[in-house]
């Protein structure tokens, strides 16, 4: 007979936790304000009339840093990682080619993630720490056709900047490409503008410029991603979990996909509550009014006016 497992020891959280509250100066997670620690406290039930309520609010704020008015805003119970394998196995069908500008560890992730969907990723690596220029892009573009970019806004591994993103964004959907981009350290801390840049697809997790926990993301897929590559799909993604189709049930419809994350929703609402709140303005350039070429951190007075280096640390 096998022996049954005996019940560890186990230290308590309050001796392993420091007596104060660490203060983490890497690129996320970031600490966060006291009203988005409370609400990570709170479980609701995960259907119903009040968890529709807090939904249509989150995705109404989103739309707000995402600056989109587009109807397909929704989270996924994950890092920011799972936000961007989402956006990649949607919109990346087996065989697509897609063009893959690389500055750094994160960026290469997306063209990872291309090859394991099958899409054919062409890969342009960006010398020296440097933003790529849009004469480099467009010059690949032409090269053949594309049905897709991807690309990062900020490099979290390295601090760079892609600061013609706009530019880049517009010559890549002149030449008809879907244009996914990665604004998980950036979003909500340098001016983006998903519609008017003619953005696809904006990824973001909540653990670093919206200030909230992490395993909780957000993104958003313009209406033409969504008309040309979701809405008429016949095949089965190769992720359940990550299935726009299914989770648009949830976020979308009032119905089920799975068990959603209540708590860390929650958390998000009330971290994008106080982004909108301290920035009623029209535009997105909720931190700065002009996007430096190297991420920059940004005070948040809500969040005890830390100054947040740019460290290669980070979480995704």
């Amino acid at each position: 007979m096998i022996e049954a497992v005996s019940v560890p020891h186990i230290v308590p959280l309050d001796d392993i936790l420091p007596d104060e509250p660490l203060l983490m100066m890497g690129a996320g997670p970031v600490p966060i304000p006291q009203r988005v620690a409370a609400a990570n406290s709170i479980v609701i039930n995960h259907l119903g009339d009040t968890m529709s309520k807090v939904i249509e609010q989150v995705k109404d704020m989103g739309r707000y840093v995402f600056q989109t008015r587009s109807s397909h805003v929704m989270g996924v119970g994950g890092p920011g990682s799972a936000a961007m394998e989402m956006a990649i196995a949607n919109l990346v069908h087996p065989g697509d080619k897609v063009l893959c500008i690389c500055n750094g560890y994160f960026s290469k992730r997306m063209a990872d993630m291309v090859a394991r969907v099958r899409g054919e990723a062409t890969v342009i690596e960006v010398p020296g720490l440097e933003s790529a220029s849009v004469e480099l892009v467009e010059r690949e573009l032409r090269k053949t056709r594309y049905d897709a970019i991807t690309l990062v806004q900020g490099e979290t591994s390295n601090t760079v900047c892609n600061h013609s993103l706009d530019r880049i964004a517009r010559a890549a959907r002149e030449l008809g490409c879907l244009v996914i981009v990665d604004a998980v350290c950036t979003l909500s801390t340098m001016p983006l503008e998903m519609d008017n840049w003619q953005i696809d697809a904006v990824i973001t997790g909540g653990q670093k410029g919206l200030s909230s926990i992490p395993g909780v993301s957000l993104l958003a897929f313009s209406e033409r991603a969504w008309a040309k590559k979701i809405a008429v799909r016949t095949d089965l993604p190769f992720h359940w979990c990550l299935d726009a189709q299914l989770a648009d049930k949830f976020w979308n419809q009032k119905s089920y996909h799975y068990t959603a994350p209540v708590s860390g929703i929650l958390a998000l609402h009330e971290a994008l509550r106080l982004v909108c709140a301290e920035t009623p303005c029209p535009s997105a350039s909720i931190a700065t009014s002009t996007a430096p070429k190297r991420c920059r951190p940004v005070s948040r007075p809500w969040a005890w006016n830390c100054w947040w280096p740019s460290s290669t640390g980070s979480t995704r």
